[in-house]
């Protein structure tokens, strides 16, 4: 029993810290770079944040893989292959979140270079600028759905295992696929419909405290054999 109890509690943090690293990083570190002109005008002026974003993001990516393998490591054999899925849409998560970064530091050098030229070149610079801009959006967006469906295979396997209540898992599913939905729609030429991401950051918020509190439940292989002994 411990070993599951104190590996629940594990992902309840891993789940805390990475919570807090996308809230900290979206709404606070990346506001400076997005507000008044975007990204090729305040790049150059917020070294040290671009810095921060993409450190504390491949420390989150990397924190969410270990303790992906130490389920697999756990439970492989018994989830019938979801885990292993798991594990490689969370490297390929981690691989775009890379693209990403990248985009961002080359967007400081593209904003350095902007600051230090004259008024008749900077039009010029921001034409070529929009091709960065395109793809760090493109990457950003479906690095987002990937990381969604990623959630949506953890629930599942939880599901599948009762690890956790039934419709805590269910929540979470639902959840995960109504954010999908919402950045999803970037892809087709909307808006992201961030409304619809409030429902998985509440499961979130519940699923952190369960694990932290009560870790995982005993699996009922594990039950049935206690009880026979």
């Amino acid at each position: 029993m411990a070993p599951h109890l104190n590996l629940g509690r594990l992902l309840g943090v891993a789940m805390l810290v990475t919570f807090v690293i996308g809230l900290l990083s979206n709404f606070k570190l990346q506001d400076d770079l997005f507000n008044d002109g975007g990204l090729l005008v305040n790049a150059a002026a917020h070294p040290l944040k671009i810095g921060l974003i993409c450190v504390l993001g491949m420390a989150s990516s990397l924190l969410s893989l270990w303790v992906a393998t130490l389920l697999t490591r756990a439970f492989g054999k018994s989830s019938g292959g979801i885990l292993y899925f798991y594990v490689a849409v969370l490297a390929a998560g981690l691989a775009l979140s890379l693209l990403e970064f990248a985009t961002l530091l080359g967007f400081r050098e593209v904003s350095e270079f902007y600051r230090a030229s004259p008024e008749t070149q900077r039009s010029a610079i921001e034409a070529s600028s929009r091709v960065l801009a395109g793809l760090r959006d493109g990457i950003h967006f479906v690095d987002k759905i990937l990381g969604g469906f990623s959630v949506v295979l953890l629930f599942c396997f939880l599901l599948g295992s009762r690890l956790l209540p039934v419709w805590l898992c269910l929540l979470g599913i639902m959840g995960a696929s109504l954010q999908m939905i919402a950045v999803g729609r970037a892809l087709f030429g909307g808006e992201v419909a961030y409304v619809m991401l409030a429902p998985l950051s509440l499961v979130f918020i519940v699923t952190m405290g369960w694990l932290l509190v009560a870790g995982f439940r005993v699996p009922l292989a594990s039950s049935a054999t206690r009880t026979k002994e």
